[in-house]
């Protein structure tokens, strides 16, 4: 049943669809991804008419140029920081009675994200423009910690060595890019679509032509 349904992903060249399935997908909302073979989504079918309000879409681009743009950006990336830390800090926990000595690497990899997170959260500013190179640094600051914590946990067969997008060979890296470009991509689309936001129109990342503001 249509009702069933929320999203349909097509990574084969050799389907095709018709014009009655694809009205009955967008009479359901339902999201229809047309995905290459290797996972990166080149299309999204959306309803023409979205619940959004145009409001909500011209306060995106005011919001951009005063301090709401900052607000949010720091936001994005304190709260990606604080994710990180908690599932280190719980994998620590998991590893205490087995091997305490990965559990403490986990740990204080765990506080140290947390200390940048403060730092985050101290800084103030009235625009992104000023603040974005500072906001990434700190990201990337995150990640490094987040990203050599878990090469030390992934069995050493995976052969991680580190976070790797494109053109990544190593089945842990595949696994993270096929899940983000195929399954969480579109679904960061819809919300977005469906809030009545521009997908282009991001605060921490800088706009780039052709690029939507996640990617």
């Amino acid at each position: 049943m249509a009702n069933d349904v929320d999203s349909t992903i097509w990574c084969s060249s050799g389907v095709a669809l018709s014009a009655s399935a694809l009205d009955l997908a967008v009479r359901n909302n339902i999201q229809v991804v047309f995905a290459r073979y290797s996972g990166w989504p080149y299309a999204v079918l959306v309803p023409s008419s979205m619940t959004g309000s145009v409001r909500a879409r011209r306060e995106q681009f005011i919001a951009y140029n005063d301090e709401r743009g900052f607000i949010l950006s720091k936001k994005f990336v304190a709260g990606k920081l604080v994710n990180q830390a908690n599932l280190l800090k719980l994998m620590a926990k998991n590893r205490r009675q087995t091997d305490p000595t990965l559990a403490e690497r986990l740990y204080e990899a765990g506080k140290a994200i947390n200390e940048t997170t403060d730092e985050i959260n101290k800084e103030y500013g009235i625009s992104i423009d000023e603040k974005r190179q500072q906001l990434m640094n700190w990201e990337a600051e995150g990640a490094r910690f987040y990203w050599n914590s878990l090469r030390q946990v992934l069995p050493a067969e995976l052969n991680f060595k580190g976070r790797e997008t494109r053109g990544a060979r190593d089945p842990f890296n595949a696994m993270l890019n096929f899940g983000y470009q195929t399954i969480l991509f579109p679904e960061v689309w819809k919300a977005v679509s469906y809030a009545g936001l521009d997908f282009y129109a991001g605060y921490l990342h800088a706009d780039r032509p052709g690029k939507p503001l996640w990617s």
